[in-house]
Protein backbone atom coordinates (compact mmCIF):
# COMPACT_ATOMS: atom_id res chain seq x y z
CA UNK A 1 0.00 0.00 0.00
CA UNK A 2 1.27 3.99 -0.64
CA UNK A 3 1.03 5.36 2.43
CA UNK A 4 1.09 8.86 0.49
CA UNK A 5 -2.51 8.23 -0.31
CA UNK A 6 -4.00 7.11 2.75
CA UNK A 7 -5.17 9.88 4.37
CA UNK A 8 -6.91 11.67 0.85
CA UNK A 9 -8.55 7.74 0.58
CA UNK A 10 -9.96 7.88 4.20
CA UNK A 11 -10.78 11.48 3.71
CA UNK A 12 -13.11 10.51 1.40
CA UNK A 13 -14.49 6.68 1.99
CA UNK A 14 -17.73 7.64 3.24
CA UNK A 15 -17.86 4.15 5.62
CA UNK A 16 -20.36 3.83 8.40
CA UNK A 17 -19.57 4.16 12.20
CA UNK A 18 -18.68 0.48 13.48
CA UNK A 19 -15.96 -2.12 13.79
CA UNK A 20 -15.78 -3.56 10.58
CA UNK A 21 -11.86 -3.68 8.64
CA UNK A 22 -12.41 -0.66 6.80
CA UNK A 23 -15.18 0.81 8.22
CA UNK A 24 -14.32 4.61 9.95
CA UNK A 25 -14.61 4.24 13.63
CA UNK A 26 -15.24 7.31 15.73
CA UNK A 27 -13.84 6.98 19.54
CA UNK A 28 -13.80 10.30 21.70
CA UNK A 29 -14.26 12.53 18.30
CA UNK A 30 -11.37 11.32 16.69
CA UNK A 31 -12.23 9.11 13.15
CA UNK A 32 -10.00 6.44 12.05
CA UNK A 33 -9.72 3.07 9.88
CA UNK A 34 -9.56 0.36 12.12
CA UNK A 35 -7.06 -1.62 9.64
CA UNK A 36 -4.85 1.28 9.47
CA UNK A 37 -4.41 0.84 12.92
CA UNK A 38 -0.90 -1.46 12.47
CA UNK A 39 0.65 0.92 9.88
CA UNK A 40 3.58 3.09 9.63
CA UNK A 41 3.10 6.33 10.36
CA UNK A 42 6.79 6.72 9.12
CA UNK A 43 7.27 3.83 7.19
CA UNK A 44 10.40 3.47 5.37
CA UNK A 45 11.61 2.76 1.77
CA UNK A 46 10.47 -0.12 1.66
CA UNK A 47 6.85 0.62 3.03
CA UNK A 48 7.77 -1.12 6.51
CA UNK A 49 9.12 -0.43 9.96
CA UNK A 50 12.62 2.04 10.46
CA UNK A 51 15.47 0.87 12.64
CA UNK A 52 14.46 2.66 15.72
CA UNK A 53 18.59 4.28 15.65
CA UNK A 54 17.55 5.46 12.19
CA UNK A 55 14.39 7.48 13.79
CA UNK A 56 16.80 8.53 16.81
CA UNK A 57 19.82 9.84 14.27
CA UNK A 58 17.43 11.47 12.15
CA UNK A 59 15.18 13.13 14.88
CA UNK A 60 18.32 14.42 16.42
CA UNK A 61 19.29 15.76 12.56
CA UNK A 62 16.38 17.89 12.73
CA UNK A 63 16.64 18.92 16.26
CA UNK A 64 20.26 20.58 16.43
CA UNK A 65 19.15 22.39 12.69
CA UNK A 66 16.54 23.92 14.42
CA UNK A 67 17.96 24.68 17.42
CA UNK A 68 16.02 22.29 19.57
CA UNK A 69 18.92 19.70 20.47
CA UNK A 70 17.87 19.37 23.93
CA UNK A 71 14.35 18.08 22.97
CA UNK A 72 14.72 14.14 23.34
CA UNK A 73 12.50 11.77 23.84
CA UNK A 74 13.00 11.70 27.84
CA UNK A 75 11.97 15.60 27.79
CA UNK A 76 8.40 14.04 26.72
CA UNK A 77 8.50 11.47 29.19
CA UNK A 78 8.97 13.87 31.82
CA UNK A 79 6.94 16.25 30.46
CA UNK A 80 4.19 13.51 30.68
CA UNK A 81 4.84 13.05 34.02
CA UNK A 82 4.62 16.70 35.38
CA UNK A 83 1.27 17.00 33.56
CA UNK A 84 0.09 14.03 34.75
CA UNK A 85 1.46 15.08 38.22
CA UNK A 86 -0.26 18.65 37.86
CA UNK A 87 -3.47 16.45 36.98
CA UNK A 88 -3.52 14.57 40.48
CA UNK A 89 -2.67 11.24 39.32
CA UNK A 90 -1.33 9.30 42.29
CA UNK A 91 2.19 8.24 42.08
CA UNK A 92 1.11 4.83 41.17
CA UNK A 93 -0.97 5.82 38.17
CA UNK A 94 1.75 7.85 37.05
CA UNK A 95 4.27 4.86 37.63
CA UNK A 96 1.99 2.59 35.55
CA UNK A 97 2.02 5.28 32.50
CA UNK A 98 5.71 5.15 32.66
CA UNK A 99 6.23 1.45 33.04
CA UNK A 100 7.93 1.76 36.71
CA UNK A 101 7.37 -0.94 38.77
CA UNK A 102 8.30 1.44 42.28
CA UNK A 103 6.07 4.63 42.54
CA UNK A 104 9.51 5.48 44.28
CA UNK A 105 11.32 5.70 41.19
CA UNK A 106 8.62 7.80 39.76
CA UNK A 107 8.71 10.27 42.63
CA UNK A 108 12.37 10.19 42.62
CA UNK A 109 13.30 11.41 39.23
CA UNK A 110 10.03 12.89 37.87
CA UNK A 111 8.15 14.34 40.52
CA UNK A 112 8.27 17.41 42.53
CA UNK A 113 11.89 18.55 40.83
CA UNK A 114 11.85 22.27 40.15
CA UNK A 115 7.98 22.65 41.84
CA UNK A 116 7.61 26.35 43.70
CA UNK A 117 6.82 25.57 46.90
CA UNK A 118 4.95 29.22 48.19
CA UNK A 119 5.07 27.69 51.87
CA UNK A 120 9.34 27.70 51.21
CA UNK A 121 9.56 31.16 49.79
CA UNK A 122 7.81 32.61 52.53
CA UNK A 123 9.68 31.26 55.33
CA UNK A 124 13.06 32.02 53.81
CA UNK A 125 11.31 35.20 53.13
CA UNK A 126 10.33 35.49 56.55
CA UNK A 127 14.12 34.85 57.66
CA UNK A 128 15.61 37.15 55.35
CA UNK A 129 13.52 40.35 56.42
CA UNK A 130 14.44 39.11 60.16
CA UNK A 131 18.11 38.95 59.66
CA UNK A 132 18.16 42.36 57.58
CA UNK A 133 17.07 44.21 60.28
CA UNK A 134 19.24 42.63 63.28
CA UNK A 135 22.16 44.83 63.66
CA UNK A 136 25.62 44.07 62.45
Amino acid sequence: MDPRGTLDQADRQEHPAGGAEGTVQVERGQAFMADRLEESVFPSRTLGWKNPNNVRRGWRVIREAIGLGWVTPHVFRRTAATLLDDAKLTARQIADVLGHSRPSMTQDHYLGRGSVHPAAAAALDSAFRQASRMPL
